[in-house]
């Protein structure tokens, strides 16, 4: 099943990857060949706009109604110098600028401009302003619809003369602005729209240092007619913090030079080339391609798509792919992305650097797009032109492909598999049995036997594997009944902890075990007297002895720890805690008193037992490698054995600590001193019988069994 499995998978994976390797580079090269073709388009336009605008300025300047224009606006500039500027107008053209044109330029800025930086110093332009700005009927954006201030002034004559022309130019090419400067004294004598910048001095004046300034001081010392210079989109205050972009040239009356021409970009129109009028669906853009332009330093000189028609995700993108919160309020401020947005991508860098070329790579929103670069030739301008589609609407095609390719795959696995599972269970169903047969036999079930119904190979498989289940289940069953005699013998011989520990085959611990009383008997004579009747006989005896003190213990609770003939020693609490251990020992002392005398009563055997009987803490550990032995120490162990050896005859001596645990069930006689091995001297009482000699348990079945061999 697995191999026809993996042949079929193969299969699938190299045809599907064939397939959507292929459909992948069929769609980029289609959609790269779109890109490429509206950019050279759009490059086309964008090129071919310039060199119109600059064939304009310069026709213009060298019209003689410009310069006629020139010097009759310059004379009738200069004569508001005479004029008398009334206090009431300055105070409508502060207002004007106190509420009207600084809170703008706050507003698109994020900045508090100060009045005194704006305020125009001289009288002439105050009167100009007055008249043609805070004082137009018009408002802000059509105040170039005012041809006649009616001051009786000659700069309000010229201005219905020359304006009319001039404003019809503006409004048929579609650009923004049209400023003229008198090339001597640095003084706007005319715009067209009527900004703030009318009237000031570009030499000396608010709006030297902006990109109108530095261009006027270009061309003011200009001796070259038709010489067209280009200052790029830079943000001008007086246009309210617009980016705002210039092409100008001298004016010349003759071979006299009279004034400077400025006309101001189009950003509108540019927009409009950029977006074919916003129609990126029937540029073939699709959902998500725009056209954009930069600057050499990125900023952009265009329109964005994304922030034209989804604002919220244009500023999430942002946000998402690192932009400052500075950058994205700028672009906010602005609304706009011309000369606003940052487009950092590696396409503007590969444009910037003079490649043109095509790539897949993140755009300026840390979006993926397949992208088509190239850099724009314009005098004056360093520019790219970029365009660009998401790859998610590029390869979308490739998406449907991809689900074709998924389904049909999952549906031939489908059917290669129940072929397989058929297949596959009719020629290996020997091999499930021989599985389920073991795993029977692992689980420990006995005598597993399976039937083989096929004549092959299978066959004496099935009946090898019968032979070895029956040879296996009579090698378990001697196993386990020797594994159940080493734990009976681990069990009779260690206490529980010790050999479970063997049973684990871990290495012996010492143990300390609390609360554990000890009985160590001598026998003396034992040997001595019986050894005269013969080997057998004194072994027999010895044996009856062992056994009727091991089956007092064990109904007293108490554990036999070693008996060699000579010592006979047992302890309660060492495998199980009780809290009577010290009156256990001491009840199978009084037993084990019982048993002596019926031997010395009924087999005519003269043996002596002398007992001692401590309580306290002893430590445990298994000792030897190949003859295990259990080896009890101990404080315990000493004194019991101390006690033992200075007993009277058939009597046993209990340390004080002991009789104190025994809890007043015995009697015991006058105390006395014993010193043990290490100099220590200890306190013992002997237990006393009472005065029949014996108690009941002399007549338990221990001592009987002493009387019946």
């Amino acid at each position: 099943m697995g191999m026809l499995l993996l042949v079929a998978m193969c299969s699938i994976v190299v045809v599907g990857w064939i397939a959507y390797s292929t459909g992948k580079d069929a769609l980029t090269s289609t959609a790269l060949n779109r890109l490429t073709s509206v950019r050279a388009s759009k490059e086309v336009q964008i090129e071919s706009f310039f060199a119109t605008t600059r064939n304009q300025v310069s026709n213009l300047a060298n019209d003689r109604m410009i310069a006629a224009a020139a010097r009759d606006f310059t004379s009738g500039f200069a004569k508001f110098k005479k004029m008398q500027v009334k206090p009431e107008w300055d105070q409508n053209l502060a207002a004007f600028y106190r509420n009207e044109f600084l809170p703008g330029l706050a507003t698109s800025t994020g900045q508090t401009p100060a009045f005194q930086f704006f305020w125009p110093a001289t009288p002439e332009a105050r009167y100009a302003q007055y008249f043609y700005i805070s004082d137009n009927p018009n408002p802000a954006g059509e105040r170039y619809e005012l041809t006649d201030a009616r001051d009786g002034s000659d700069y309000s004559s010229a201005h219905a003369r020359y304006h009319k022309v001039l404003s019809k130019f503006i409004q048929d090419f579609r650009y923004d602005n049209l400023l003229l400067v008198d090339n001597e004294t640095g003084d706007v004598v005319y715009t067209f729209d009527k900004s703030p910048i009318f009237g000031t001095n570009l030499l000396n004046g608010p709006y030297s240092e902006t990109s109108a300034g530095v261009l006027f001081k270009t061309l003011r010392k200009s001796s070259n007619e038709g010489e067209v210079q280009v200052a790029d989109f830079a943000p001008a205050s007086y246009a309210s913090g617009k980016p705002v972009a210039l092409m100008g040239t001298a004016i010349f009356d003759g071979t006299t030079q009279v004034g400077v021409i400025f006309l101001q970009f189009p950003v509108d129109e540019i927009n409009r080339v950029m977006t074919d009028n916003f129609g990126w669906v029937q540029d073939g853009l699709g959902r998500t391609g725009e056209v954009y332009l930069a600057g050499p330093e990125a900023l952009m000189r265009s329109r964005s798509r994304l922030l034209h028609e989804n604002r919220d995700l244009y500023f999430k993108q942002l946000r998402d792919a690192g932009y400052s919160q500075h950058d994205i309020d700028r672009v906010r401020l602005a609304g706009t992305a011309t000369f606003a947005q940052q487009a950092t991508a590696r396409a503007v860098q590969s444009a910037l650097s003079g490649k043109t070329g095509t790539a897949l790579l993140t755009n300026y929103r840390g979006v993926k797009v397949l992208t088509s670069f190239a850099p724009l030739y314009l005098p004056g301008l360093r520019w790219v032109v970029i365009s660009e589609m998401e790859t998610s609407e590029a390869f979308a095609p490739l998406a449907d492909l991809t689900r074709k390719i998924v389904l049909s795959s999952v549906a031939t696995i489908i059917l290669v598999t129940v072929a397989s599972v058929f297949l596959g269970r009719r020629f290996v169903r020997p091999i499930f049995r021989l599985v389920d047969g073991a795993h029977r036999l692992e689980g420990g079930e006995k005598n597993v036997s399976i039937g083989i119904e096929s004549r092959d190979e299978f066959e004496d498989l099935g009946e090898a594997f019968n032979r070895m289940s029956s040879a296996l289940t009579a090698v378990r069953g001697e196993l386990d009944q020797r594994t159940r005699e080493c734990d009976e013998l681990l069990g009779n011989q260690f206490p529980a902890e010790a050999a479970a520990r063997m049973k684990q085959n871990l290495a012996p611990a010492t143990q300390e075990y609390s609360g554990v009383s000890i009985l160590y008997a001598s026998l003396l004579g034992l040997v001595e007297s019986t050894w005269s009747g013969g080997t057998e006989k004194s072994f027999r005896l010895l044996d009856d002895l062992v056994l009727a003190f091991d089956d007092a213990a064990e109904r007293r609770g108490v554990e036999r720890l070693s008996s060699n003939g000579m010592t006979y020693v047992a302890c309660c609490g060492l495998s199980q805690g009780v809290s009577d251990h010290a009156g256990r020992v001491i009840g199978l002392a009084e037993d084990m008193l019982g048993i002596v005398e019926r031997l010395q009563r009924d087999r005519q055997a003269s043996p002596l037992m002398k007992m001692g009987i401590d309580s306290g803490t002893v430590a445990g550990k298994v000792v030897g490698r190949t003859r295990h032995n259990y080896f009890l120490c101990g404080r315990a162990i000493t004194q019991a054995a101390a006690l033992a050896a200075e007993a009277p005859a058939n009597r046993a001596l209990v340390s004080q600590h002991a009789a104190a645990g025994a809890h007043g069930r015995w009697h015991f006689g006058a105390p006395v001193q014993v010193s043990s091995p290490d100099g220590e001297v200890v306190a013992a009482r002997p237990l006393e019988l009472a005065k029949d000699g014996l108690a009941a348990s002399r007549e338990s079945p221990e001592s009987q069994r002493i009387g019946l061999t």
